[in-house]
């Protein structure tokens, strides 16, 4: 995984970020029948929706994992099947993921050290709160009885058997100031000796790109464009958009990173980004010849594209870029997620 191109890394780790999102589907009966909502009485009153859950490499923003799946599915069960997806794939013990607020799981964070990788999770103000309460610093590892009632909520019986055996777990508590009323709560495994509390709130920060990742999904991609009502044809269009995605993010970090522009101001700290809606139009305008030609035809198209992105670009402001990627919300997702596991 070291010596994968596109990976950077934070103090030797890989970091990926993990999040869910609700889309809607073709609201005709096969859908609904291939996509249950959970409620036969009120089938005929709901619109079809699914759940899209991704799993994405923080500084490529290439999605690594992905899945669309009906909402009676829970977020986590998906976070654990990326995570057993990367592992055939990668090697994911130097692999840290970050989750938010919907993540609280303590089976999530057992299978991910069972795993020997790495997480970093946001966790409700409720979450542990009395062992929280305890905490006589800002860093702190809590210990987390796996009693029979916590165990309960496994759907792994393996893991469930392993945690039983072990009898607790030991989490790392950070509280970190993001500049609110009230301090934020990170839960983690990676230790103060790696990782300082200032580490880890930079971290968290990073998670903001799976939020940027689902709004391109949603707007410049289409994600919710689907060419037929089937499952099997739905699927198709899901993988085929994400396969787009990951393409125009590539050719996205190529060309950036071959941007000689300066700012007029040597004073001025300029960020210079290509632009992704001309990319992505570019990708559509040339999609057939890009899988059907041969590969002389598919590069000379690839460099046309770069090349395309290289001129018109979009700049920032440092403090302006910063500010835009940390404050970009799902706002089309309307429709929060159900059925996430809760910690007890």
């Amino acid at each position: 995984m070291a010596n994968i191109p596109g990976f950077s890394k934070f103090k030797g780790y890989i970091v990926s970020a993990c999040d869910g999102s609700i889309i809607d589907l073709p609201n005709v009966t096969l859908t609904r029948e291939e996509f249950p909502v959970g409620d036969e009485n009120l089938l005929k009153e709901k619109r079809i929706r699914a759940r899209v859950s991704c799993l994405l490499d923080v500084h490529s923003k290439h999605i690594l994992t992905a899945k669309i799946v009906e909402t009676t599915i829970n977020e986590v069960d998906l976070a654990i099947e990326h995570l057993e997806n990367l592992k055939q794939r990668l090697n994911i013990t130097k692999l840290i993921t970050i989750y938010d607020r919907g993540y609280p799981s303590i089976e999530l964070m057992a299978k991910t050290i069972d795993l020997n990788s790495k997480f970093l999770i946001r966790l409700p103000k409720n979450v542990f709160r009395h062992l929280i309460k305890q905490m006589k610093t800002n860093d702190e590892i809590i210990k987390i009885n796996l009693t029979n009632n916590r165990l309960s909520h496994f759907d792994d019986e393996n893991l469930k058997e392993k945690a039983r055996k072990m009898g607790r777990l030991e989490i790392r508590i950070a509280l970190v100031d993001i500049g609110k009323n009230e301090p934020e709560i990170l839960a983690t495994n990676l230790t103060s000796e790696e990782f300082s509390t200032e580490d880890l709130k930079e971290l968290y920060g990073k998670r903001w790109a799976v939020e940027t990742g689902f709004d391109r999904l949603k707007n410049l991609i289409e994600i919710e464009d689907f060419s037929g009502i089937r499952r099997t044809i739905i699927e198709q269009d899901f993988h085929a958009h994400i396969f787009v995605y990951n393409l125009a993010m590539t050719i996205k970090n190529h060309a950036e990173n071959n941007i000689t522009r300066i700012p007029r101001n040597k004073d001025e700290k300029i960020i210079y980004q290509s632009n992704f809606a001309k990319i992505t139009g570019n990708i559509y305008l040339f999609l057939f010849d890009l899988i059907f030609e041969t590969q002389t035809k598919r590069e000379q198209i690839i460099d046309f594209i770069v090349k395309e992105a290289s001129k018109e670009l979009i700049q920032y402001k440092e403090n302006q870029y910063n500010n835009k990627e940390r404050k970009t919300p799902d706002v089309y997702n309307k429709h929060p997620g159900n059925k996430k596991k809760k910690t007890h």
